[in-house]
């Protein structure tokens, strides 16, 4: 990494080399060392592409939907429904 940064980003490489080292300070070794593998493979040569999967969190799953009051929804078979239990609910919700 330290090569190609200084290769990419001449006298600003060993700079921005050192600021991925800081990043041991703030980070697990093993974090930073996975965060620097993915940037290798997606060739993101800089200490901003680092920083950035390290700081990413991937969107949460949210709860399973509950479908108990609509046993119409309830995937029991195929999961094919026939379009007009859909056209219900927008009647019960009315004009957007």
């Amino acid at each position: 990494m330290r090569r190609e940064l200084e290769y990419r980003y001449e006298g600003e490489g060993t700079r921005k080399y050192i600021d991925i080292l800081l990043l041991f300070t703030c980070w697990p070794v093993e974090a930073v060392h996975q965060a620097v593998s993915i940037c290798v493979q997606r060739r993101a040569f800089s200490d901003e592409a680092v920083k950035s999967v390290l700081s990413y969190q991937p969107p949460s799953l949210g709860d399973a939907l509950d479908l108990s009051d609509r046993p119409l929804f309830q995937v029991k078979n195929t999961g094919i429904r026939p379009a007009s239990e859909y056209d219900v609910l927008l009647q019960e919700e009315g004009p957007s």
